[in-house]
Order: structure tokens, then C-alpha cells, then sequence
């Protein structure tokens, strides 16, 4: 009978948990690589601002309106799109929302007010800011960034993950 030795056996346990932690890691990165197209049909007014569980949120960027122009609070409507299974090669919009952003450049916080196109239902958000909770900021965030830059050419919360050029 073979007799291992505890030094042996504690070695063995840490070798097995680097290798379960690496497969874990790799698992986890073939999931979350989901091919969401930048801007759907190829249009580039209609850009991709969210992506959730291979649906798609477009901002159009033909549909932006500057509303009000009263410094230091603006206001800016837009049109957002959705595309379910986008992923999968789906490309018709099932729903329209228009936003109405009103910042506070001042104090940098953003309130939203949306009208969905298909429940004819109204909702409202205030006092947005980044590093919130995705539920708070999740179709909101992204949109009014892009308005903000494409009518003023400033950046609003200068999110450095936002592909600004593309409302240019």
C-alpha cells in the first residue's frame, strides 16, 4: 500500500484548485464574448448603446432634437431602439422609445424622462450620475452622453468607454 505524505497530498490539493480556477476563468470569458453589431443594418444613425441578453438598445442618432438651451441646464430629446435577438441575426425594431434628457451641467446629474412607443406608458428617472446601479442608469446613461456630445461637442460624464466619434 502506498502511504502519501502530507506534504505531498497539501501540494496535489493546491495544483488541482489553480487548475479548477483556471478553467473557471476561461468558462466564464467564452460566455460573456456575445457579438452585438455597433450599429444595426449597418446605418450609422443607429448605434449600439446596450446589450442584455442578445437584445439590443440603438440610439438614433437622426432622430436627436435639442429642446432647450438655458445654461446651465439643456435639454435634449432622442430616439432610443430595440432589437430583440440581435445576436442571433435579428434586425427588426419592436419597440421605440423617445428620451428627454434634462442636465444640470452645474452639478453634472441627469433626469430622464421616457415615452414608450408601444405601451403608450410614460416613466421618469432623476438625479442619474455614473457608477450608479444598472437599474438606475441601464438605456439612460449611454443615450444621453451620446445627445449631449452630438449637439454641444462636450462631454457631459466624459465616459471613457463611449465610442463618441460615432455621433459625429
Amino acid at each position: 500500500m502506498m502511504v502519501i505524505r502530507k506534504e505531498k497530498l497539501v501540494a496535489i490539493k493546491r495544483i488541482f484548485m489553480v487548475l479548477v480556477a483556471f478553467c473557471a476563468l476561461f468558462t466564464s470569458n467564452s460566455y460573456a464574448a456575445v457579438d452585438y453589431p455597433e450599429f444595426l443594418n449597418n446605418n450609422p444613425n443607429l448605434i449600439l448603446t446596450d446589450g442584455h441578453m442578445d437584445s439590443g438598445t440603438y440610439y438614433d442618432k437622426s432622430s436627436v432634437v435639442n429642446m432647450s438651451y438655458d445654461p446651465p441646464y439643456y435639454k435634449i430629446a432622442v430616439n432610443t431602439v430595440y432589437v430583440p435577438n440581435v445576436t442571433r441575426g435579428n434586425t427588426a425594431i419592436s419597440n421605440v422609445t423617445t428620451q428627454y434628457f434634462t442636465y444640470d451641467y452645474e452639478n453634472r446629474t441627469l433626469d430622464v424622462a421616457g415615452y414608450n412607443h408601444s405601451t403608450g406608458q410614460w416613466w421618469y428617472e432623476t438625479n442619474i450620475k455614473p457608477g450608479q446601479g444598472m437599474a438606475r442608469t441601464r438605456g439612460t446613461l449611454r443615450p444621453a452622453e451620446l445627445a449631449f456630445f452630438q449637439i454641444y461637442g462636450l462631454k457631459f460624464f466624459d465616459l471613457k468607454y463611449l465610442n463618441y466619434k460615432a455621433v459625429l
